[in-house]
């Protein structure tokens, strides 16, 4: 995602020349393109399309002038439609906008940004270079807190009555947990205030042929404003038919121009990728060339680096020469280096503009044509699991310069995952289509999954005419046709309406064997004004094999088949009419993502172990202060011997909360076709409930991790007198700076059926290094079956280790008094003045965020701190750590790590990071 952009400045000239400024204005001008997106944080659908269309704006900005309007649906909540609601309701209404992401191209009217991405930009770039009978001029300064922004407009022929708008553009906006529930955090060029203040948003702009006009509109700098990051946008629109004839922005940057965007390269051979930055303005720029690691990626052990000079002075109109040096590992993968060039002029401080620089392995054999929405996301987090096939594969945007970077037919197999709104484009789009039938005929294996919809190869759907290519390969490679013999309730085009749904496979099937499992009634369950659609598939060859049905409500008397593979030629093919996030169970994903690339991209090897086992153990109710036990078993379904050599839970990694256990002696090594049995403990502490999942790590390549979903109960208890419980009997606090806190807590409960009454809450020693944090007041009444968090507080004043008691005294029939033992260490070599996002010390982020399934954290160490200790876990509403990511050293640079929600139940959390002694902190959401 572009994180800075590049934009042009024309500066007005000294009054002593005012007259050949105004000879050059007159004359005609390089048209630039407004183009005015609506988009809102509350809108998942924008999540999935914004990166790429945002991508390609930040790389066009010499002829684009962006405007990125936030609205205040499909939900309400956006900050940015909140900060000016009436300019940007305005704008939506002006524009007639009723669904988003939209997008206008020079006021014209609204389409989907991945439909402008389909077509290859075509409505923009078709513009480049063309003649505008308008020459615009902006120019802002800031004196105190006031700005002043002077627009100058000429014009060759009359205009009547048109309009000049003009707006504050901050970019780019960056939070440090998503601000809405669609994950995005970074939001660029958002108009923060329109300069002139009419019912219309608008100046009436009348010249005579070869006349021009200054407007000077003064506004006061807004406290929500980020520094150095505001500019001035302004266009000029005709009243009656809304076309924008002329932009320009008062930004300004040098051009940073790649050779080559899109590279191959050979594992371990370094590789060069050579730029120019080029200062096409009349005055000198100081440039500074880096690479930008937050927004890169770089696949393990693969390094990029400026080659030669970091700075650099360019004088007008001259360019200077760089490069890239890019060292590939071994295997597959698609790195991502993000370039920087900022400028500065004197003391006014310039944009920085970003280019992409793509590189993919020969060693990619396996590639995954994905965008990056909730569809791609599920595969993503599964495929590094299975080993066998993740050093063969990298993911590839579905994109059209992509597809012409990297062809098709280089790919042993390829997965298709288009999305909901750009699936017509894709399918109707006639070089995919060509490229797709080159591939097949020449032996590459497809599998189709998502929404990639047969039924646009086969009728005409909201103005997409079906492409006669793609239904030669749907129809006859695929060989799916539409099902003709349905007796249920169906909607058009031969689409069932999906409600709560099971999947079943075929017997002995080598893709859907055993499979069956539910598939959720909405896309992801963030957006349930979405519904989704299934494929009715019928087979129009004799050798096409059904290999999934779908089973539900709506199907009493019928299965619908929904999933289909076919030999055809050389190619292996798979066509899946639903998305991998649209089942419940990840280990149901997990499987069916494993036998599809199994039967599509068999590997020939020995025998190899296959681990099987549950995928949920459900303890039901258990009375807190006892224990439940179930026995789980694991098979070898191998012709090897399957060896376990780790069994661990993985948001009680350490076992220190006791609520589930096991005993196992490691390695367990199972003979080929035999089981083994281990006991699980469930062991409530207090009444609430219960999640975690028993990781398995084992030597099946196929599932190298298999996780069981653990569930239970805590009840209160049978006795009629009040029975307390506590959810620890020990808070270790660990290293924590001098001068620094941290909190942690415990939960009270009550498992008895009377009234349990705190008396007295104190500690043994009243040294102010240990201190409860709002003590209640006593004495406390906690009801029957219900709980109180008590939160503890550790403040270290030296570098040395403190212990202490926390008591509790009740009137519970039984342990009325409970001690809670306290430790914790000061480390006075770590103190920092860091506070939470303090980026000289350490930064972190985390998205998408609300989640599903799956989220990524990005973290940074600073290169000016060196290494640090880094303890970072995430913490639940009642204060417990239920999962650990990070627990030592951490070099300085930056780095990503993945979470996992299963085992965990929707709500609110918090990713705590203690780094050197400071406490960092971000709220995070789980949505199932």
């Amino acid at each position: 995602m572009i994180k800075s952009s590049t934009k042009l400045l024309k500066a007005l000239l000294l009054l002593v020349v005012a007259f050949w400024a105004t000879i050059e204005t007159m004359a005609d001008s390089p048209r630039k393109v407004v183009v005015e997106q609506f988009t809102s944080t509350t809108c998942g659908p924008c999540a999935t399309a914004n990166p790429a269309f945002h991508d390609w704006i930040g790389n066009n900005l010499d002829y684009v002038v962006p405007f990125i309007y936030h609205l205040n649906f499909p939900a309400p909540g956006d900050p940015m439609y909140t900060h000016n609601p009436t300019m940007n309701s305005f704008m939506q209404n002006y524009y007639a906008v009723n669904g988003i992401p939209a997008a206008s191209v020079n006021g014209a009217a609204t389409v989907h940004p991945a439909t402008l991405g389909q077509q290859g930009y075509s409505s923009i770039t078709s513009l480049k270079g063309t003649i505008s009978k308008i020459d615009m001029t902006v120019d802002v300064s800031l004196v105190g807190n006031r700005y002043t922004a002077t627009i100058t407009v000429a014009s060759s022929v009359a205009l009547n009555n048109h309009q000049l708008r003009a707006v504050a553009i901050e970019h780019p906006m960056n939070y440090t947990s998503a601000p809405g529930s669609n994950g995005e955090t970074y939001f660029p060029w958002v108009p923060r205030l329109n300069m002139i203040n009419s019912g219309t948003f608008s100046e009436v702009v009348s010249l005579a042929a070869g006349q021009s006009k200054t407007f000077t509109y003064n506004f006061d700098k807004n406290t929500a404003w980020a520094d150095g990051k505001i500019s001035v946008s302004a266009y000029v629109q005709n009243s009656q038919t809304k076309e924008v004839l002329q932009g320009e922005t008062s930004q300004f940057n040098a051009t940073l121009n790649l050779a080559d965007n899109y590279l191959k390269v050979t594992p371990n051979v370094a590789k060069e990728a050579n730029f120019t930055v080029t200062n096409d303005k009349s005055f000198e720029l100081d440039v500074t060339m880096s690479i930008n690691l937050a927004n890169s990626y770089l696949p393990e052990g693969w390094t990029a680096t400026i080659g030669g000079s970091a700075t650099a002075k360019i004088a007008s109109k001259q360019s200077v020469s760089s490069k890239v040096l890019v060292t590939p590992a071994a295997g597959a993968g698609l790195a991502m280096v993000a370039i920087d060039v900022a400028s500065k002029s004197g003391n006014k401080v310039g944009m920085t503009t970003t280019q992409y620089l793509y590189l993919l392995s020969t060693d990619t054999k396996l590639a995954y044509f994905a965008l990056s929405g909730n569809n791609a996301q599920p595969f993503l987090r599964s495929i590094p699991s299975i080993t066998k096939h993740f050093k063969e594969y990298a993911t590839i945007p579905l994109a059209p310069e992509f597809l012409n970077a990297y062809p098709l037919s280089d790919f042993k197999t390829i997965i298709v995952a288009d999305d909901f709104p750009t699936r017509g484009s894709l399918l109707t789009n006639a070089d995919f289509a060509t490229a797709l039938d080159n591939a097949i005929r020449g032996g590459t294996n497809v599998v189709f999954t998502g929404v990639v919809d047969l039924t646009l190869a086969f009728t005409t759907i909201n103005g997409f005419t079906p492409n006669p290519t793609m239904k030669t390969i749907i129809k006859d490679y695929f060989g799916a046709d539409f099902s003709s013999t349905l007796s249920i309730s169906q909607v058009a085009n031969n689409q069932i309406q999906l409600f709560p749904t099971t999947i079943t496979g075929v017997s002995g099937d080598p893709i859907s064997d055993n499979m069956n499992y539910i598939i959720n009634q909405y896309n992801g369950q963030t957006h349930p004004y979405y519904t989704q659609w299934i494929d009715m598939i019928k087979p129009s060859a004799t050798d096409v094999t059904p290999i999934l049905y779908v089973q539900g409500t709506q199907l009493a008397k019928d299965k619908t088949i929904t999933g289909i593979r076919r030999q055809y030629g050389k190619s292996r093919l798979v066509y899946l009419s639903h998305t991998f996030d649209l089942i419940q169970d990840i280990n149901n994903r997990n499987q069916l993502i494993t036998q599809v690339l199994n039967w599509v991209n068999p590997i020939v090897e020995g025998d190899k172990p296959s681990i099987s086992v549950a995928s949920s153990v459900d303890f039901m109710d258990t009375e807190v202060g006892k224990s439940s036990t179930k026995s789980i078993e694991i098979s070898n379904t191998g012709k090897a011997p399957l060896v376990i050599n780790k069994m661990a839970l993985a948001f009680d990694d350490t076992g220190a909360d006791g609520f589930f256990t096991f005993d196992v002696k490691l390695p367990l090594t199972i003979a080929a076709g035999a089981k083994a049995n281990v006991d699980i403990n469930f062991n409530p502490k207090i009444v609430e409930e219960y999640t975690d999942a028993l990781e398995i790590y084992s030597n099946d390549e196929n599932s190298a991790i298999t996780s069981i979903n653990l569930k239970g109960i805590g009840l209160a208890g049978t006795s009629e007198e009040p029975v307390i419980s506590v959810s620890r009997q020990a808070i270790a606090f660990g290293q924590v700076g001098v001068g620094t806190s941290k909190t942690d807590f415990i939960t009270i409960s009550n498992t008895g059926k009377a009234d349990l009454v705190i008396n007295e809450i104190y500690m043994n020693n009243l040294d102010n290094i240990f201190t409860i944090v709002e003590t209640p007041s006593l004495p406390l009444t906690i009801k029957s079956g219900e709980n109180y968090e008590l939160n503890v507080k550790f403040e270290p004043t030296a570098g040395q280790t403190y212990n202490n008691i926390l008591n509790v005294k009740s009137n519970s029939a039984t342990n009325a008094s409970q001690t809670i033992s306290l430790s914790g260490t000061g480390d006075a070599t770590s103190v920092r003045d860091g506070v939470a996002g303090d980026d000289q010390v350490f930064t972190f982020s985390v998205g998408p965020n609300p989640f599903e399934v799956t989220s990524v954290v990005s973290y940074t160490v600073a290169a000016s701190v060196g290494a640090q200790n880094v303890t970072m876990n995430l913490v639940d509403a009642k204060g417990n750590a239920v999962r650990n990511f990070i627990n030592g050293n951490v070099e300085m640079g930056s780095y990503t790590l993945d979470i996992n929600s299963a085992g965990l139940a929707s709500g609110a959390y918090m990713l705590v990071a203690n780094v050197g002694g400071s406490s960092y902190t971000l709220p995070v959401t789980i949505k199932k």
